[in-house]
């Protein structure tokens, strides 16, 4: 089975075993939508029963079975949460999710293979692609734009990007 980080546990919240979830989806509360969370341990991935998740401001609060205490939540601070991913929404043809686009190799216009992608950072106006190689470049995920093609079977983004930029 292939497994989709989608948050993190954070801090501890209150005295009754309540644990802040950092949610890795867009927009945020999407990670709600998913009920069979699982979390990362040392002895690979575990499923998390969940009591109750809710929406609190800004924050994504959840009580865990069996943690009732504020030392026991904090033991989950840091810990990964990810769901299967054939639970996943089918996207459209031109979409990708994020997880799909790391590790690929980025080559831009003349053929330079400028690295591969490493991560992918939210800013303000757009995403942009993160490509470690000799160098680190920061591309803006700019279909049409900067991201002239993307083919997942050959493991290749082709970019318009100078590789001195």
């Amino acid at each position: 089975m292939q497994w989709v980080v989608v948050g993190q546990f954070g801090k501890a919240h209150g005295l009754k075993g309540l644990v802040k979830v950092h949610s890795f989806t867009q927009p945020e509360d999407n990670l709600l939508r998913y009920p069979n969370w699982h979390m990362k341990t040392k002895d690979g991935w575990v499923k998390v029963e969940l009591e109750q998740v809710r929406l609190q401001g800004h924050s994504i609060l959840a009580q865990i079975a069996d943690i009732n205490d504020r030392d026991q939540a904090a033991a989950l601070t840091n810990r990964q949460i990810a769901v299967p991913e054939d639970v996943l929404p089918d996207l459209e043809e031109d979409e990708h999710y994020w997880f799909h686009l790391i590790g690929l190799q980025v080559i831009n216009r003349q053929g330079i293979n400028l690295g591969s992608v490493e991560d992918l950072m939210t800013t303000g106006s757009n995403d942009v692609l993160v490509v470690k190689g000799e160098k680190e470049y920061l591309i803006p995920y700019l279909p049409e734009i900067y991201v002239l093609k993307i083919d997942k079977d050959e493991g290749v983004i082709t970019v318009d990007w100078d590789e001195n930029f």
